[in-house]
């Protein structure tokens, strides 16, 4: 069978350590295409990733830097979103760029959802991947989570869904190509990663990406709580999320909305048509997740009943408001994938106990004083590392609570659980990335788990 790979040079600019690289190597090597794989770590970092792909008969293999020939020569680049647009080698090839998910969106015949949003996109997505299973529809989970979908595209059949976490890298690759989804899923909008975008605006306009071809026919479920995000323009309908703490004729429009554990449905004949659901779990960001990933539901027809089932045996994800355990009266939660001040000031609110908060981490360019603020009003207790520890350490300076800078992350740990009290939270939310002292937020989350494991054998008592 032909296929339009078939004996083109294609390169892989960044294999990864997270799945998209290698689905794409194995993808292409399988359509006949003459693959070269190139990225700037060397090979003791990317072990997992080149025993994936051992088996792969390559044409190249370039690791600890990129060739000019390799980009210049290809007939298609696959770039990993970790890499720029921008980047010079990307801006003198003539060659076509896309990504694994670009390759992925352009050959998928399933219906796709797409999940994007500054925070809590990962467990929306993976909420919302849940209800359409429970409720018997055939569904497929990919993009920022999971690995990639590009082996399952010939079993993707035109009435599944795919269901795509979509981050603000991955949207602007995807640009050029113009994709369009079936229901569209912004959970928020903060600063985040102005490092790369260098302002808010191109920032929100790399989100923006996902609506911005969407028709009539399609659904955009956006946040009515978010001052930014509910007023994006877009020719789909509007499936709303938010809480009921506005006036109530909001309530009358399509959608899904959150006060304290119930969760009103609204289809789309308007407010006589409302469902109100029980959430087992509604406190904190789970709950604004919930009421987005039941709007996404809700637009592509799934009954409440199946809804609220659903929601209410999601076990969440690792690494978001994980709980890890309680040992000696300490409840311990990773919340690793906290990247950002907002994720941070949702955790702190998600608990009625004293908090001993791990903190810090890189410098990613944003605004750290609402989560110093929400620390300094929460009384919370604050243990801090990595880049932006002593910046945060010294605008707590006056804080009634403890306050102290460590030389590494694990250090931070051992000193919260050594000072806590039964009954106290010990939280890793860092409000930060992980870049100098980790290589992502799951290495993070794990270190905080062994530490955990490792102070609480035994008997486990501190203090």
């Amino acid at each position: 069978m032909f296929h339009p790979f078939r004996g083109k040079r294609v390169t892989v600019m960044g294999l990864g350590r997270f799945g998209g690289g290698v689905g794409a190597v194995r993808y292409l090597a399988e359509c006949g295409a003459r693959v070269t794989v190139t990225d700037l770590a060397d090979e003791a970092s990317l072990a997992e990733s080149l025993t994936a792909i051992a088996d792969v008969k390559l044409e190249a293999l370039h690791l600890g830097g990129h060739s000019e020939s390799d980009i210049r020569d290809a007939d298609l680049v696959v770039a990993s979103p970790a890499v720029p647009p921008g980047h010079p080698l990307l801006a003198a090839t003539k060659a076509p760029v896309t990504t694994e998910i670009g390759l992925l969106w352009s050959r998928c015949r399933g219906r796709v959802i797409g999940v994007t949003g500054s925070v809590g996109k990962s467990t929306t997505a993976a909420m919302i991947h849940a209800i359409l299973v429970a409720s018997g529809r055939r569904a497929w989970l990919g993009g920022n989570i999971g690995g990639s979908l590009l082996a399952d595209l010939d079993h993707i059949a035109d009435d599944d869904w795919v269901v795509l976490e979509l981050s603000s890298f991955q949207l602007e690759y995807l640009r050029p190509w113009r994709p369009r989804a079936a229901i569209a899923v912004v959970t928020n909008l903060r600063p985040n990663h102005l490092d790369r975008h260098g302002t808010l605006h191109a920032y929100r306009d790399a989100k923006q990406s996902l609506l911005r071809w969407q028709t009539s026919q399609d659904v955009a479920v956006l946040n009515r709580d978010d001052p930014d995000v509910s007023q994006w323009p877009t020719d789909a309908r509007v499936a709303w999320f938010g809480t009921q703490d506005h006036d109530t004729d909001a309530f009358a429009s399509f959608g899904a909305y959150l006060a304290g554990s119930t969760l009103l449905l609204v289809d789309d004949r308007g407010a006589g048509h409302a469902s109100r659901l029980t959430l087992r779990q509604a406190a904190g960001p789970r709950g604004i997740n919930a009421a987005a990933a039941a709007a996404a539901a809700l637009a592509a027809a799934v009954e409440p009943n199946a809804i609220a089932s659903a929601l209410n045996d999601f076990r969440g994800l690792p690494h978001r408001l994980e709980e890890l355990g309680e040992w000696s009266g300490r409840l311990w939660i990773n919340d690793s994938k906290a990247t950002t001040p907002e994720a941070t000031i949702a955790a702190l609110s998600s608990f009625d106990r004293p908090i001993r908060l791990i903190a810090g981490g890189a410098d990613k360019g944003i605004d750290l004083a609402p989560m110093i603020d929400a620390i300094r009003s929460r009384g919370v207790s604050a243990y801090l590392s990595g880049q932006t520890a002593r910046a945060i350490a010294d605008a707590l300076s006056n804080a009634t609570a403890s306050v102290s800078v460590h030389a590494t992350f694990d250090e931070s740990v051992y000193a919260a659980w050594t000072d806590s009290r039964p009954g106290d939270v010990i939280l890793l939310s860092p409000g930060c990335a992980s870049w100098g002292q980790f290589r992502d937020y799951r290495e993070r989350g794990d270190r905080f788990r062994e530490i955990a494991m490792r102070a609480t054998s035994g008997d486990g008592a501190a203090g």
